[in-house]
Formats: structure tokens, C-alpha cells, sequence
């Protein structure tokens, strides 16, 4: 799951869980900017990026 939302007026927050095995929540990739810079295309694009950083760093514990 990719949490997207404008966190405080002009700041948006996009956060990625990162599990480990058995499901156990062990970081948090998260990303703050100025919501003037980061368009609905540009907040996707990095949700899509994160998501795959997210699995890579699950794999490395072990995890799915």
C-alpha cells in the first residue's frame, strides 16, 4: 500500500511500508515535499519507485 496524502497545507507525504517476513512492519520509506512541486503525476511516479524499493529491501530480509 502507498499512503498519499496532503499532509499540512502545501506539504505532501508519500509513504511505502517495507515488511518483513511474517509481516512484521520493520521501516518506512517516506517522502516529503512541497506540494507545489509534486503534481499528481510526480506523486505517482515516486509511489511507483518507492514501491519497488520497498519490495527490494523486503527481499533482503527475507521477506515477499
Amino acid at each position: 500500500d502507498v499512503y498519499k496524502r496532503q499532509f499540512m497545507a502545501g506539504i505532501t507525504v508519500v509513504a511505502v511500508p517495507v515488511f518483513a517476513p511474517g509481516g512484521r512492519l520493520v521501516h518506512t520509506l517516506v517522502v516529503v515535499g512541497l506540494s507545489s512541486q509534486m503534481g499528481a503525476a510526480v506523486v505517482q511516479q515516486l509511489a511507483q519507485v518507492m514501491q519497488r524499493e520497498a519490495a527490494d529491501l523486503a527481499r533482503l530480509q527475507g521477506g515477499s
